[in-house]
Order: C-alpha cells, then structure tokens, then sequence
C-alpha cells in the first residue's frame, strides 16, 4: 500500500499507536497505524482550507478512538441503529466516555467538556467525501473550539473503521510548526465555556530557561519562526492577566498535513521578532514508521508485571499503564537506540536531543499535569540493557533506580522497549497525575487496589479519607468504608463501578471495568484480601446520565454512518487479521536490595529475550470435582482445535457465550482468559459472539489456524512446556467447574459451556 507521508513528529507519535490503545502495550499493524496517519493529515487539510487551525496528536484521544473502534468492530457491519457507533458496551457516548473512562478535563463543571467524535467504514477517500457531505460529521471537525485529535483504526469486513475524537482541553494551546519550519501554528481558546479576545492576546518566544526570544506580539493563526532556532522553544500566551506556556521541539512537532499544501509565512521582520504569515495551504518530512517486534511487546509487558510485583513485595501499590507515559518511554528509547552501546556518561540515556532529563521532556514536550506550579509534577524515568531478568536484578541493587520504582508517590506508568546491539533497551517512565486515583482488580477479581495522594506537593491523611463504590449513575452500591491499599469486592458485581474516594471535602471518582482492569502482576503472585462490605442493594451496574450533554454535535434528524456500498462483505470462513502474538507467563522475581543504567559486559552477550517461564498463576480446581464426558460431535459450543504446535478456541454455537473465568488446565499449568485478555483488553468476555476466536502458537512456529474464524481476538505464543493441549490429557474449565475433558493429540475436542 502507498503510505502518506507525513512529519516526523506525527510518525513517531502514531508509531505509538501499541502503547496509546491499552492498558497492556498491544502491536499495532501497520496498515492501520498507515490509515490513521492518512486520515489525520486529510483531517487537517480540510480544517486547513477553511480557515481553521489544524489538530495536535494526543494520546488520550487516540486511545478513546481506538478503544471505541475495537468494540463495534465484530458487529459493524450489522449496525441497524446509526446511533450504535458512538455508544459503548454501557451505552455512554463520546462525552460520557471522556469524563467517566478517560477524565477529559473540564472547564469548571464535570459536564462543561469540549469533546467530539467522528465515525466511518470503508476507505480514507470513502469516508473523508462522505464526512464532508454530512452535516454532522462537518459540524464536528470543522469545530474552531478543538485543537487536539487522536485517530483510531481497526479492520472491519466492509473497509477499515476509522474513529476521530476531537477535543479541546482548558489552558492548553498547542503550537506546531508549519511544515517548512519556518513559522508556528497558533492556537487559542474558542470554547463557549471560556472564550479569550483575540484582540487582546500576545505572544512572545522564550528559550526552554524562559528568556525571551522576541518581543510580544498580537495573536495570530499562524506566525513567522526566525531562523537560526535550534532544539527546543516555549511560546507563550499572554491573555486576560494570565500566562499560558506551550512547548515545540523543533524538530518533531511539524503539523500532520497532507501532500502538496503550502503555508505562505512573510518573513520575520527583524532579528528574533517573528511576524504573522496567512495560510494558504506543506509538504512534511517523509519518515519511515517504526513498527514493533511480538518480541519488544513480550518485554515491555513482562517489565510491567515484574515492576509491579517488586512494589507489592515492598507493600507499595502496583501501578496502571498510561498512555503519555509509555509515550515517553518509546521515544526516549527510540532516541538512544542508534548509539546506546557506545554511551560513556550513564546520564546521557535520560537526556534527549535538546539535552532534557525526564522531568523537563514530561513538561516540555508532554504537558504532564503539575501540582500548581510548572515545574511541580511527579515523574522518574529508569533506563537498562539487555535481558529482563538482568535489568531488574540491577534496578533492585541499584539505589537511585530502587528509589524511582518504589516511589509511593507515583500511580501510573509507561514502559517502552527496542531492540538494541546488547540486548533490549527498556525505559519505564513513572508518574502520578493530581486528583487522578487510578483503581485495579486483584488478580482473583475479588478486590480492589486503591490509590491516594502521597506526593510531597499534596499529601493526603489516609485516616482522614472515605471510599464508597457506586454504579455509574452515582448510585451507593456500599457504605463508606476507610480507605485501605486493598478492599474487598463484594460479589455479584458486573460491568462498570465507580470508586469514589472522599477527603477534605472533595471528591473523586475512577471507573473500573470489571472484565478488563485487573492489575498487571507476574503470574502465580497472590494477594491478600480483606472481606467486601456488604452491598446496599441488589446491583445495578447501567448507565443513566446525570447531566445533561449537549456540546457533542448531534444531528436533529438520524445521520448515517458511511458505508462503502460498492466494498464486498468478507466471505463466511474467511479469518480477519489477528491481533498481536505474545508470551503469556513470568514468574515473579525475588526482590533484592535495589546510578548508571544496567548494560552487560561487552565481553559477554545477552540473549535476545528472557528466559520463558511457565504458567503458574491459578490454583487448580478441586481435585474432587468430578469431569463430565465430553460432547457428542454436533452437541458442543466451543470448538478446540489443536495440533502440537497450534490450539484454536472458536465459538461454534449459535447463540453468544459468557467465557468467565474459563482457562485450560495440564496438572499444575494452566493457561486462563486473563492470559488472552491481557493482550486483548477488549475481548468480549461475558458475551463472547458466535465464529469468533481465541488461540494460541507455539513460539518459534508459524502454523496456520483454520478456517472458520469471523475474528480471532488474540494470540498467545507460549513455549513447547507451556503447550497444555499436547498432554494425554487436559480439562476445560468455567471458575471452578471443570466442563470438559480433551485428550491429547485427537486434534479436536467440543465443549458444552453451561
């Protein structure tokens, strides 16, 4: 296929795609990470010819997008309300999902949100005339509030499905360079919630230090960048009494336009004083897109679990993936993969090409949200080489690196991996957002890990401090409760929740989906859990809005999605593309007393990848359950098919089928769902659809599932040892009845799922 090509900046952000869509990096392919960029560029040039300023990648955004794209994706094509693309599986719609799921930022109230979304199957040239011929979706992208847009690509049967979510948040004015480099997009706030006068707005370059670089001046969409500029600028927004400060890289942050626009900028009209330049309409920097290895994916997500078990051991809590910050990561590491194993000063793998550690680029670069004051935020970065296993015994010998990951301030984080000449080079990037409680499931599902406030800019009295859990209306499914690290679930429980945790008078809400946000722990790690308060009320996990919505453009009549009439369905039989291979197992790894970045003596090569260890991480049911016969051929819902190297799980009922707490089982290994969701977030577990699929390949082999899959969810890549379907025998097992008995090597085994 012919990829557009774009700048540098926008490539590399996109090239992120893996890590800005789940809260496990996930492999992205590159013909969707290619569309996404067609589709982001053609979105600017449209808002470019009329006037309007074109968008900023976010990662935020794009994960909203992408997430929304994967779960229409088994039934699109079967969509007869049009309404249904933007509604996700607990009915809210892109604004609801911004404040509920992502905490978009308001403009002083919960419901004031500046958020927008745009759907479409079929091709980018397909999509892009109908959203120009479509009312709606023209209202919606030719919004002057929105200056901010992630994009969203997953393969449907009709074309790809493609999701656009614009937003807009407040105090924030991205700036972009024009595609010469010789001028800035401006932005400003436009938003009926917090407009600003044009007339009465200046700008003024300053250096990263904050000395300026040209005298203010008037506001204007696009203005002239005096030459002999190099690395990094903060352009500032003087408005209203008020100062707003963005950041550009100089080299990365080239607006995403497509081929052939011009942006016509007078020249500056004296030494350092920029002056403004009229759009006409740029030709960006062809950069390759970097793709990601199953093998750089595997090591990311195995750094996370065994991080996050280092913390449990140290009775701290474990952290939950975030996409800016696993955006950071994979870019430093990108950054320092050219020359890394010729690095002589250990500190120069925390530094970018401007020379900013990683408090300045989260800043800088990233606009990490800070305590008050710019330079207030809570971030730590560790670097290392070569092999899981070795990175984390020297972080744990290590004292600087012990102190960054057994921080108790932090709540999130990010991790990116490359490979390098020594080995894999591994950044985790740590963070804590004010007001932002992340909330987890236990690995057992049977609790929750709370967070709160522990950073020195705003601490929070645990004593003083309440934890209620609600339904997403906002109703009390319990009583207040002390806040502990760790609380029981009560059962019964499905869907969604909110925690809302209550101190000082304020309150604060973190959503958790309950078949998709459990904790990232290396396999086999238990957790003690104290026992659930008991539930008010039967539950009643649905969505009921509490406030009204109205700034997501809304057609007053029913407006289609676009369908590509002329693109045939795909074929009965026929599998779709399958979602990113991955090792599914770590054992946890003895912590030890936790500078310079770990690498290897050169005298001394690492493998390529850590040790495979086996699954560990479930009991066995009860030895005393007895096992039912397996089906007659014709009589069973689930069909396993296996060979030595391959095992296919595929739903052969007619009806959908709640796949909780199944896993398959050889003695002491077992492989469960958990395993496959993991690297699919969004398999729909409680309702898994008919001709749908899950499965696994042997690491190292390459045989092809058959036939018959409408979509294959995720695949898992363990070792020979970890191949449960090659023993005499293994069960199939729903929680802790066992359904099933399959024998070795008869190829096929039918299973009937109560």
């Amino acid at each position: 296929m012919k990829f557009i090509r774009l700048a540098g900046a926008l490539v590399i952000l996109l090239s992120a795609l893996a890590f800005a869509s789940g809260r496990n990096p996930v492999q992205a392919q590159g013909a969707e990470i290619a569309i996404a960029a067609q589709v982001f560029a053609a979105v600017n040039g449209w808002r470019l010819s009329q006037g309007l300023n074109p968008l900023k990648f976010n990662a935020t955004l794009t994960d909203m997008a992408s997430q929304q794209a994967l779960f229409v994706q088994p039934f699109a094509d079967t969509l007869d309300d049009e309404g249904g693309f933007h509604r996700d599986q607990q009915g809210r719609n892109a604004i609801e999902r911004a404040i509920q799921v992502f905490q978009w930022p308001n403009y002083g109230q919960r419901a004031q949100v500046e958020i927008g979304e745009n759907a479409g199957v079929g091709t980018v040239k397909f999509i892009m005339n109908f959203w120009q011929n479509s009312a709606i979706h023209r209202k919606a992208a030719l919004n002057p509030t929105y200056r901010e847009m992630g994009v969203g690509v997953v393969k449907g049967k009709q074309g790809f499905i493609v999701y656009t979510v614009f937003g807009a948040r407040p105090g924030v004015f991205p700036v972009m360079l024009t595609p010469e480099r010789d001028g800035l997009f401006l932005t400003l706030e436009n938003s009926r919630f917090a407009p600003m006068d044009r007339s009465k707005t200046e700008v003024t370059l300053l250096d990263p230090e904050g000395n300026p670089l040209s005298n203010s001046q008037p506001w204007h969409p696009v203005i002239a960048l005096p030459a002999g500029l190099k690395g990094a600028i903060v352009v500032k927004i003087s408005s209203g009494g008020k100062n707003f400060f963005s950041d550009v890289d100089l080299q990365r942050d080239v607006a995403a336009l497509p081929l052939g626009t011009t942006v016509t900028i007078p020249s500056a009209s004296s030494a350092g004083v920029p002056t403004p330049g009229t759009i006409v309409t740029s030709t960006p920097a062809q950069t390759p897109l970097p793709t990601l290895s199953a093998a750089e994916v595997v090591t990311a997500d195995q750094t996370f679990a065994a991080i996050n078990g280092w913390r449990l051991s140290n009775g701290l809590t474990p952290l939950k993936p975030n996409a800016t910050l696993a955006k950071m990561a994979f870019q430093q590491a990108l950054f320092v993969q050219p020359f890394a194993d010729s690095i002589q000063d250990e500190t120069a793998f925390h530094r970018d090409q401007q020379g900013r550690n990683a408090i300045e680029r989260a800043v800088q670069v990233f606009q990490w949200p800070n305590y008050g004051q710019r330079a207030q935020v809570e971030i730590g970065e560790n670097a290392g080489v070569g092999t899981v296993k070795f990175i984390m015994n020297f972080w744990e010998n290590s004292a600087i690196h012990r102190k960054a990951a057994l921080n108790p301030a932090y709540r999130e984080m990010g991790v990116g991996v490359v490979k390098g000449k020594q080995g894999f080079i591994v950044y985790t990037v740590f963070g804590a957002r004010p007001e932002v409680f992340p909330a987890m499931l236990t690995p057992e599902r049977d609790g929750l890990f709370l967070t709160l406030e522990s950073s020195r800019f705003a601490p929070m009295d645990r004593s003083k401090t309440e934890v209620t859990l609600l339904d997403l209306s906002r109703r009390p499914l319990t009583v207040p409760q002390p806040w502990q690290p760790v609380i029981g679930l009560p059962s019964g429980l499905s869907g969604s929740v909110l925690v809302k945790i209550t101190h000082g008078g304020k309150e604060f809400f973190s959503e958790v989906n309950l078949a998709q946000d459990v904790v990232v722990l290396p396999a086999g790690t238990k957790v003690t859990v104290p026992k659930a308060v008991a539930l008010l009320a039967p539950p009643q996990v649905t969505f009921t809005p509490t406030v009204p919505f109205t700034n997501t453009p809304r057609p007053t009549i029913p407006t289609r999605t676009p369908f590509p009439t002329n693109t045939p369905r795909r074929a009965a039989g026929v599998s779709s593309p399958t979602k990113a291979a991955a090792t599914i197992a770590l054992t946890p790894l003895i912590p030890a007393a936790a500078t310079f970045t770990p690498r290897p003596p050169s005298a001394t090569p690492l493998p390529p990848s850590a040790t495979p260890i086996p699954i560990t991480a479930t009991p066995q049911p009860p030895t005393f359950t007895p096992l039912p016969p397996t089906p007659k051929a014709g009589e069973g819902d689930l069909l396993l098919s296996y060979t030595q190297n391959m095992l296919l799980i595929r739903n052969i009922s007619v009806r959908r089928l709640n796949l909780t707490g199944f896993f398959i089982a050889s003695g002491e290994r077992r492989i469960t769902i958990e395993n496959w969701m993991r690297f699919s977030p969004n398999l729909p577990v409680s309702s898994f659809p008919t001709a749908n699929c899950f499965g696994a390949r042997v690491s190292g082999t390459s045989e092809a599932f058959p036939q018959g899959c409408r979509q294959i969810w995720s695949e898992l890549n363990p070792t020979g040892n970890q191949a449960i379907w090659r023993a005499a025998t293994f069960t199939v097992n729903l929680g802790d009845k066992v359904i099933a008995t399959c024998t070795g090597g008869a190829g096929t085994c039918e299973v009937k799922v109560p």
